[in-house]
């Protein structure tokens, strides 16, 4: 029994994945397209529940008379926060590779940044497709309603959206991939902890999932603790920046806020297990 413990622990096969046929994989790039189409259909064309809005005829209803300002965090600037952490990871983990790694291996690094873009696309999709038929389905009008009501035509897709208040897309989208991110980080910092990290040096950086994460700079922080979870948890931050800038610009109440960064938990958490 000794014996095959120590076989079991020995870092030959550590960190090679269960290798799955490729068409497999080109199979979960079509359900993740596939969903991502039916959310970009869904936004342009499927009108949401027009939920009864108290004095909607007099606009006496000051819970949706805020203003139409304009938003802290775009379209656009959502975008680059979820897409540019990753990137710039990516890119950070491709130096330290290439200075330090005696095994460095394309092969491997195309093999780790496939999973990662599929994990990544999958969390998105998720949050995506939920948020836009929960929205459709519910129809809550935005803070701002009467404002959108006045400022543009009937048939605008502005019309439309401002009844689409929960949840809150900024929230869920920012969570999905930046709470991901965050788990991700997490799970690297435990590995950094135990023994495997030590067995793990005997093997190339590239082939070790983990080492996209930033194990060695976690290994380094292995004194504080506390110092490293704030590193690890920095995507939550901006993803609750995310969310709360829509409460402060009259997009979204607090509780559509809540309900996306929830949703976005929940995203990327099934995406970090499948």
């Amino acid at each position: 029994n000794n014996a095959v413990k120590i076989d079991i622990l020995q870092p030959t096969d550590e960190f090679e994945p269960i290798q799955r046929a490729a068409w497999s994989k080109c199979v979960d790039c079509i359900i993740i397209l596939v969903i991502i189409m039916i959310s970009t259909i869904l936004v342009g064309t499927a009108e949401p529940n027009k939920q009864f809005i108290p004095e909607y005829d007099t606009q006496q209803n000051y819970n949706f008379a805020y203003p139409d300002v304009t938003s802290s965090v775009g379209g656009s600037d959502l975008g680059m926060a979820m897409f540019l952490p990753w990137f710039l990871l990516f890119i950070l983990n491709i130096i330290l590779f290439k200075m330090y790694d005696t095994q460095f291996n394309w092969n491997d690094i195309r093999r780790n940044l496939w999973l990662i873009v599929r994990m990544y696309h999958f969390s998105i999709a998720i949050a995506l497709i939920v948020t836009m038929v929960i929205k459709l389905f519910v129809g809550a009008p935005r803070p701002n309603f009467f404002a959108i009501q006045h400022k543009y035509e009937d048939g605008d897709i502005w019309i439309s959206d401002s009844r689409q208040s929960f949840p809150s897309g900024h929230a869920s989208l920012s969570m999905s991939v930046l709470g991901l991110l965050t788990i991700m980080f997490y799970q690297s910092w435990i590995y950094s902890q135990s023994e495997q990290y030590e067995m793990g040096k005997k093997l190339g950086k590239c082939c070790n999932p983990y080492q996209y994460y930033l194990a060695d700079f976690w290994y380094l922080l292995r004194e504080v603790p506390l110092l490293a979870m704030l590193f690890i948890f920095a995507p939550i931050y901006v993803a609750l920046y995310c969310g709360l800038s829509r409460i402060v610009d009259y997009k979204h109440s607090r509780t559509d806020v809540v309900a996306g960064e929830l949703l976005g938990v929940i995203s990327a958490y099934i995406a970090y297990l499948v």
